[in-house]
């Protein structure tokens, strides 16, 4: 029984990927795996102790963020540091990401020590996974909450990780465009919304998911938190959504784009009352640089 939940969950577990490799990132072992004496929450293989050393230091503060934020955590938080790329994609059936939460484990990619200054919003970004799961359990995180909302919430909490590529400014613009998600109201075993399902980049997906989070945060910060009570009973995100906020996904979605678009054209109306204010008290034939 043990087994075939386990093979259910790795279906679930990365956005896309049901392949037999997930099922053996699943079950694979960590029993070889060290503590790191700074902090044995920390696991390395042998040869990852320097990639180790260079996470510990931000590891309690991106604990302490998030509890302060989303919750405390259920269990305690261990981090698996791999010794290479090949490593860290035996445990999370891909080599791309430079971290992930597959089922309820936490690795980190050699990858992501290429890029020291995102450490701090990717751990953070990836412990907003690993505590929700904790929190509402692997069933209810995969079929409750849309991809959106799960990677819009981690990103708000870790203030922009893992959506550096995109600046909130361009997410708006393209908001304006018509170039947007979509977002649903619950997850799904198969076929979950990412992305490529909105013919997005990642980070510009990332982005727009986090303004929109951020928003129902902003609307009402004691709401917000009833959000996340709401989801502890099982509901879906629509059903919590309805019920505090007192409207669904996409009536909320439509009122915050609404809101984005609205203050576009108010901003555009003033920058042309402005060119118009200037050039009244030049003379002919001078232009504006």
């Amino acid at each position: 029984m043990r087994y075939i939940s386990i093979i259910i969950f790795c279906l679930l577990a990365l956005n896309g990927c049901t392949t037999f490799s997930t099922v053996l990132a699943m079950t694979k072992s960590t029993d070889g795996f060290q503590s790191l004496k700074q902090d044995s929450r920390i696991k390395y293989e042998d040869g990852s102790i320097k990639y180790a050393e260079e996470i510990a230091p931000y590891l309690e503060a991106a604990v302490q963020t998030i509890e302060n934020k989303q919750g405390a955590f259920e269990k305690p938080v261990v981090i698996y540091v791999t010794k290479s790329i090949d490593s860290f994609s035996s445990y999370c059936a891909s080599k791309y990401p430079s971290s992930c939460v597959i089922g309820d484990r936490l690795f980190a990619s050699p990858k992501l020590l290429k890029q020291k200054n995102r450490i701090p919003g990717i751990l953070t970004h990836e412990l907003s996974h690993l505590q929700h799961t904790q929190d509402i359990g692997r069933w209810n995180y995969q079929t409750k909450l849309p991809v959106w909302f799960k990677e819009g919430l981690a990103v708000y909490v870790s203030n922009g990780g893992g959506a550096e590529k995109v600046t909130e400014q361009e997410a708006a613009e393209a908001i304006y465009q018509g170039k947007t998600i979509k977002p649903n109201g619950s997850g799904a075993l198969i076929f979950r919304k990412t992305a490529s399902s909105f013919g997005l980049k990642t980070h510009m997906f990332y982005r727009q998911s986090e303004m929109y989070v951020r928003w129902l945060h902003d609307m009402s910060p004691s709401k917000f938190r009833k959000l996340f009570t709401a989801l502890e009973q099982g509901k879906t995100l629509d059903e919590a959504l309805s019920s505090v906020y007192g409207f669904t996904v996409h009536q909320g979605w439509s009122q915050f784009t609404g809101e984005i678009k609205h203050n576009k054209r108010v901003n555009s109306d003033l920058q042309k009352l402005r060119s118009l204010s200037v050039t009244r008290f030049l003379p002919v034939g001078y232009a504006l640089r």
